[in-house]
Parts: C-alpha cells; structure tokens; sequence
C-alpha cells in the first residue's frame, strides 16, 4: 500500500510540475516553479507521523544534485533526534534505496514553520482558499518549507491575499504560482 501511495504522490507531483507554467512568489512577482528542483519523499501521512517523532520538523525532499535535505526550526537541538528517527524510517529506507541521497550526510536547513503548522494551514486552504474561480491548487512545498498555492493567472492574487489575511496565514508563508487549469477527461 506504501508502494502505491508514494507511486500516486509520485505521478500527482509530476502532472502539477507539468502543468505549472510561470509561477508567482507570495508578492504576486511571477517567478520560479515551487515543485520543479525538488523530489518529495512520501505520501503526507507519513510525513505527519515524522512531524510527531521529530521535534520542529518542516519537511523533506531530496534536491537537484540528490542530496537528502531536512527543514528544522532549530537545527542545532533537532538535528540528533531527526537522524535518529529518519535512520529508522522503512519508508525512507525505501524512498532512498534508489538515490545517492543517505540521512547520514543530510543537509538541514532552518526551517521557519513546521510540518504540522503548514498541514494544518494547507487544511484551511484547501476549504476555504480553493473555493475561489481561478485557484486549482494547494500544496506543501518542502522544498521551500512553505505552502504553495496555484493560480490560473493574476487576477486571482488579490482575492487570495485577502482570504490568507482572514485565516492569518503570513504572505511569507505562501508561494503563489501560476498554473494552468487541470484537465478532466
């Protein structure tokens, strides 16, 4: 069932990558795809059970030259206790059976927000924020150790400010990019 749940996040991260296509940053400047130089590691479930074992935990993902890199709001009392659990991970275990990428050498970084907050603020996106025409997605970008939200163009910026600033949810915090609408067949 793991197998399949990362196969479905696998092929869901590439058609979003695909179908992104001049992406905004929270400031409405268009700028770089959020998804597009990162690998993410597991289906979410699996990242909230880390998020509950590793003290300030914001992410994960295997970057463009397949280093395994972490997001912790303070590296330096978190990084022991999230090798520990990452070392015992079977799902990463498998996740990086086909990678250079190891926990040994794991790059960390500081994270501002952790994985439990942006879960938690991605939840009220996806009811609140996903709602408005012209917004087709929502997302964690841990590669960035923010949320990402995907817009069918510009019009759309000023309606999703106003609804992140109701759920106070820092502009800081959102990537907003620009996407085309996804296709149903």
């Amino acid at each position: 069932m793991k197998t399949i749940n990362l196969l479905f996040l696998s092929v869901l991260i590439a058609i979003v990558t695909w179908s992104c296509s001049s992406p905004a940053s929270s400031n409405g400047e268009f700028g770089e795809s959020p998804y597009a130089k990162a690998t993410e590691i597991s289906p979410v479930d699996s990242l909230s059970d880390l998020a509950q074992q590793i003290p300030g935990f914001g992410g994960l993902f295997i970057d463009d030259s397949g280093q395994l890199t972490i997001y912790l709001t303070d590296p330096d009392q978190q990084q022991a206790k999230a090798k520990e659990v990452l070392s015992n991970s079977e799902l990463i275990a498998q996740s990086l059976s086909h990678q250079s990428a190891s926990v040994s050498d794991m790059q960390v970084l500081k994270g501002q927000y952790t994985f439990i907050t942006l879960h938690e603020w991605k939840k009220e996106v996806s009811r609140k924020v996903l709602i408005i025409e012209g917004v087709h997605s929502a997302g964690i970008d841990q590669s960035r150790n923010k949320l990402s939200i995907g817009v069918e163009n510009e019009s759309v910026l000023d309606k999703v400010h106003k609804k992140l600033a109701e759920l106070d949810i820092p502009e800081e915090a959102v990537i907003i990019y620009q996407m085309t609408p996804p296709r149903f067949y």
